[in-house]
């Protein structure tokens, strides 16, 4: 999460906003002293001069911020509740439980509750997969009559092989496996894992929209608009989508919000928070040392004292100077658009009737474009010559504002650059994989010539198994944290698009890695059912990622380190040097990565499905592997992490969406490890592969979806005007170039809005 979309740095107003919100405030309760009615309003703002960059910190206000930053069931603003001074966010409010229903996590957005029903469902379906194929498949691979060993030396006595289709091939008969009922189980379990897919698509559409309708955002009225020419203005933007918005009659346009290309801009602001924080701490180490100034090494090793706080106030002064310049070029005189725009209508039907419209793909654009200058057509999506996108907004927040500059073309080359850094990093982890299965083959050829019959050389055979999946561990961690600083380089426009990518990316990273690349190092597949072979590997790699990664999260060493440092800059006491916009991040909980978790859960399944047909186990293994770490991350989200964005459910529809393909790996892996040795294929793995195949090439689910549409959707019909009183946050009032005035504006309007009886606290 970037700073400039942290909550708190969203929708904390600056001292001007403060003053101006105080002004209308105090003009108002004059009002009510001449009126002769009883009731009253107010407007609760913090004017404490509240500096953010003092130094020391005070800590209970650090302490206090922490709290408001938990997550927790939102608490009314209410009268006489407590709040954090700095973001106004209430310190209260009810914890929820670890067994909590996730219905709870409503406030934070669709995302989260679909998250953990899209985990609850793979759960469930793992077991299932078991209960119908991997029972039967266990206990028909360990009763076999096969399993009967004839020799010490025989190569199938390790409980894991026995367990697996090894031991009912132990004597090579693959034509018995063919004839097996094991493959025709798989099948049902394809086609109930097809059916289940659909009923979980129609359930997170329901939780989608019941969220969707209980919390209304600014995000319900607003439509996206890209591609816009640099040379274009407000007032055209709404006069173009008034009439060509929606098919029949006209779209009233509440307001427009256009993105700036602000990097110099920015970059002005972090030199000045720099040099504001310098100046606290030199003034800071003055007070302490009878006016002695701080000194530092130059390069040449020669001692030199800082500026003095004087001279940091003149740099600042010079900063202002610059950036109300700066500011001023960007927006009145010379504006520095990026062809990005965020159009606001008075309703939600509004703004979801033009999505609709606009959601047609290119080529229906050029269509309508031609029909409207050949047979004058009344609809066009043409702009000042351009073919305009138009798509629902995401939530303010979850726009990342500084890469709505970075060009199409530009974040192409970025994208393509990281995938091409990701596919080394994985050569690379395939490397070391390589060098171990190589150690665990010299080992096992060493074995093989003596002849020997120790149960310590099996064991070191055993052991190099367990540190390959150990291995598999650590590497999967260095992919998470180097595909994450990839994809920043992407600059992608928003948090979601970002997790999502990361999400992808480290998915399918997790998932060649974990299970293509050790298919590979055990191609042969008269190694697969030996010591050490691809039975052993996968079962320790499934048990490692069964057990390590939630263990990870329980005992979070950057959990305990913040703690460990939040110890250690209370008892500095007056010589902390932090500032108090540094504590009060200090004692923010950690970030939740819900990126990571999506990928862990498709190298979870993935794993599972590949695996199954031919290890039973795995079932059990990587279902136990999804609800130890369910858990373990809900515990992690409600004890050690700061409240998170809103977050949509865009990203799990789209990982969701994955599910078919799943599925048709599975049926391949049906169909590859039952004709193996064998000639020809097996024919119920032809017909599971065809099963699959056929709901993804064919319009099943369309057909699907046609009978089992469920109830429409209803807008809410209440107009902007009235919603907007009840935002936490709106496009221009988190626009780093408009915010300030936006800031001002949004007091002004709902001190002029609401009731003489109603209540305002601003947050």
């Amino acid at each position: 999460m970037s700073e400039g979309n942290n909550p708190q740095n969203v929708r904390t107003f600056s001292q001007k906003v403060r003053d101006k919100a105080n002004e209308f405030a105090q003009r108002r309760e004059d009002d009510d002293a001449c009126s002769p009615h009883d009731s009253k309003i107010s407007i609760t703002v913090e004017d404490s001069g509240l500096d953010m960059l003092k130094i020391p910190p005070d800590f209970d206000l650090a302490k206090k911020h922490g709290k408001s930053q938990e997550i927790k069931k939102f608490e009314q603003w209410e009268e006489g509740a407590d709040y954090c001074p700095c973001c106004n966010f209430p310190t209260g409010g009810e914890a929820i439980g670890l067994c909590g229903h996730t219905k709870h996590f409503s406030d934070l957005g669709a995302g989260f509750p679909l998250y953990y029903q899209f985990l609850k469902y793979w759960i469930w379906m793992l077991f299932i997969g078991f209960a119908i194929s991997g029972a039967y498949a266990l206990s028909e691979n360990f009763s076999s009559e096969r399993d009967e060993i004839k020799d010490e030396e025989e190569i199938h006595n390790s409980y894991i092989v026995r367990s697996s289709l090894g031991n009912y091939v132990a004597d090579n008969d693959w034509e018995d496996a063919k004839d097996s009922i094991q493959p025709t189980l798989n099948v049902i379990v394809i086609c109930i894992l097809i059916l289940s897919y659909n009923v979980i698509r129609r359930m997170q559409i329901r939780v989608n929209r019941r969220i969707d309708q209980k919390v209304l955002t600014a995000a319900d009225y607003t439509i996206w608009v890209r591609n816009l020419p640099a040379d274009t203005n407000k007032e055209e933007i709404e006069e173009f989508f008034k009439k060509y918005g929606k098919v029949h009659g006209l779209v009233e346009i509440v307001k427009t919000n256009l993105a700036y290309d602000f990097g110099d801009f920015a970059e002005l602001i972090k030199e000045k928070e720099a040099i504001a924080s310098k100046k606290q701490q030199v003034q800071m180490y003055m007070d302490e040392n009878d006016g002695k100034r701080p000194e530092f090494k130059t390069w040449y090793g020669r001692k030199r004292p800082y500026p003095h706080p004087s001279e940091y106030e003149k740099t600042l002064k010079e900063l202002e100077k610059k950036i109300d310049w700066c500011k001023e070029q960007m927006v009145d005189e010379n504006p520095k658009l990026v062809g990005h725009a965020f159009v606001t209508m008075r309703l939600q039907t509004d703004a979801e009737q033009t999505h609709q419209l606009w959601s047609v793909s290119i080529f229906t654009k050029l269509w309508y474009i031609i029909l409207s200058k050949c047979c004058g057509s009344q609809q066009t999506f043409q702009f000042k010559g351009r073919i305009l996108s138009a798509e629902r907004a995401p939530e303010p927040s979850d726009v990342m504002w500084e890469n709505l500059g970075v060009t199409g073309a530009k974040r192409f080359r970025n994208t393509l650059t990281t995938s091409i850094a990701t596919l080394i990093l994985l050569g690379l982890a395939f490397g070391v994989l390589m060098l171990l299965s190589l150690w665990q083959e010299d080992l096992k050829d060493s074995v093989s010539n003596q002849n020997s019959r120790d149960y310590n050389d099996r064991f070191k055979i055993g052991a190099i198994s367990m540190v390959s999946a150990l291995a598999l561990m650590v590497t999967n961690a260095l992919l998470g944290k180097s595909i994450r600083l990839f994809v920043r380089f992407e600059r992608r426009q928003t948090e979601t698009s970002y997790s999502l990518s990361v999400a992808l990316k480290l998915g399918l990273a997790l998932f060649v890695n974990t299970t293509i690349l050790v298919y590979i190092l055990n191609s042969r597949s008269e190694d697969w059912y030996s010591p050490g072979g691809l039975i052993e590997d996968v079962f320790y790699i499934m048990f490692a990622n069964a057990i390590i990664p939630p263990l990870a999260q329980i005992f979070d060493y950057s959990w305990y380190k913040r703690r460990k440092e939040r110890k250690k800059e209370i008892e500095k006491g007056m010589s902390c040097e932090l500032t108090q916009k540094e504590a009060n991040e200090l004692w923010e909980g950690l970030p939740i990565d819900l990126a990571q978790s999506y990928a862990n859960v498709i190298k979870t399944i993935t794993l599972a499905l590949v695996y199954a047909p031919v290890l039973p186990l795995a079932w059990l293994l990587c279902a136990f592997g999804l609800w130890f770490g369910y858990w373990a991350e809900k515990y992690h989200m409600l004890k050690r992490c700061v409240r998170p964005n809103n977050l949509g459910d865009h990203m799990n529809t789209v990982i969701t969406n994955l599910t078919p393909y799943w599925i048709l790996l599975f049926a391949l892996s049906n169909l590859a490890f039952f004709s193996q040795g064998s000639e020809g294929y097996s024919s119920e793995g032809l017909v599971g592969v065809c099963i699959a195949a056929g709901y993804i090439l064919l319009p099943v689910q369309r057909i699907f979806d046609t009978f089992c549409s469920g109830k429409d959707f209803d807008r809410d019909l209440t107009p902007f005007d009235e919603a907007q009183l009840e935002f936490l946050e709106d496009y221009d009032r988190v626009n780093p170039v408009t915010q300030d005035e936006a800031n001002a504006e949004w007091v002004k309007t709902i001190v002029a809005k609401k009731g003489d009886d109603t209540e305002i606290r601003q947050y």
